[in-house]
């Protein structure tokens, strides 16, 4: 997630509603079937209210809006939630996660649900040039937990599509990919690393995983205590680990016009980063809430969430060719990946 000011991230919106309503929906129904105004009015017909406006954060496939008088949330989305993904979030987070009420009767699938408690965690105040490190770390506690509770419910099989089971074929695209190995070899090298230890995402339970998990997606209070987390339209049965990649995206550093930057800062006083206090208290928080036996193999998990941060920055045909139009999304493997696979922590922390 990028810093961004307050003006600059409105604009940012705006344009995901423009987009949302000016392509996706075209392409999806046709021109002239659903615009704005008409959500607008369907919301408003739903909850009898006229105190409508658009969330702070709107997703890229749908069009979210919020009525403060009914405490509402009112969603319209491209696609149809998937019920067995929602029944089974629901069944491990309980309040945690919002319960949606579908609406027929529009061209698009209408959801409404109760507003989260807390605030989405982009918009917590934060002091310019400050690093929030006890808010943080409540929240890296938190969200351990949060990765730990899919331990109650193993799935058995996850889909070709996975990152998991596609891990095999992506993989050995990024070791072909020639401008990979040219402008990012410490990358390319990984990769070479990670190719023949994939078999060990199969040693790994199979759980529930958000596959979007960063700070547009908690909610959490001012302390940092998560509240809630939403957007599960991507999740799906992965090998568990590979929803740790947004603890690293969001909380242990942060980007900004394009660069993202680790909390490589020691606070005073201190011997150690902010980052590696942080990293620390996560994977200590994440095994002592796991039931014994559930992780036999440290080195899994770490390959997992490898796997994780490609399939996250790898985007498009990134696989195969390493252009410069993806520089943020190189950015972060760049920074990302190596952290995770050349770092200590995770075999400190079993």
């Amino acid at each position: 997630m990028t810093l961004q000011t307050g003006t600059t991230w409105a604009s940012r919106e705006r344009s995901f509603i423009n987009h949302f309503f000016q392509v996706e929906v075209c392409k999806r129904l046709g021109n002239d079937i659903c615009s704005e105004q008409d959500c607008v009015q369907f919301a408003q017909e739903i909850l009898n209210v006229d105190d409508l406006e658009p969330v702070p954060v709107q997703g890229a496939t749908s069009y979210t809006l919020i009525s403060g008088s009914e405490a509402k949330i009112v969603q319209f989305r491209l696609d149809a939630l998937n019920d067995d993904v929602m029944a089974l979030a629901r069944k491990i987070y309980h309040d945690e996660f919002p319960f949606a009420n579908f609406h027929a009767g529009f061209p698009l699938p209408v959801y409404t649900s109760e507003v989260m408690p807390g605030t989405v965690y982009f918009l917590l105040p934060r002091q310019k040039g400050h690093i929030p490190f006890d808010r943080y770390r409540r929240t890296v506690t938190d969200l351990a937990k949060f990765i730990g509770k899919t331990s109650v419910a193993p799935q058995p099989t996850c889909d070709a599509e996975s990152w998991t089971a596609s891990a095999p074929s992506a993989l050995s695209r990024l070791v072909r990919n020639q401008s990979l190995k040219q402008l990012a070899p410490e990358i390319h090298a990984i990769v070479v690393q990670l190719q023949p230890l994939i078999h060990l995402l199969h040693t790994l339970p199979l759980v529930l995983t958000h596959k979007d998990l960063n700070w547009a997606n908690i909610f959490a209070d001012g302390d940092g205590r998560i509240t809630g987390v939403i957007d599960f339209d991507g999740a799906c049965a992965e090998a568990f680990g590979m929803a740790i990649f947004g603890v690293y995206e969001s909380f242990l550093g942060v980007m900004d016009r394009g660069i993202f930057t680790f909390h490589d800062v020691v606070p005073q006083g201190g011997t150690r980063t902010i980052r590696e206090l942080l990293e620390e208290c996560f994977w200590e928080a994440l095994w002592s809430c796991l039931p014994p036996g559930f992780i036999t193999d440290k080195l899994a998990v770490k390959v997992a969430l490898a796997i994780s941060v490609i399939n996250r920055y790898f985007r498009g045909n990134m696989l195969d060719e390493f252009e410069a139009e993806h520089a943020r999304y190189q950015d972060y493997a760049r920074k990302i990946l190596p952290a995770v696979w050349l770092g200590t922590t995770i075999e400190r922390n079993v």
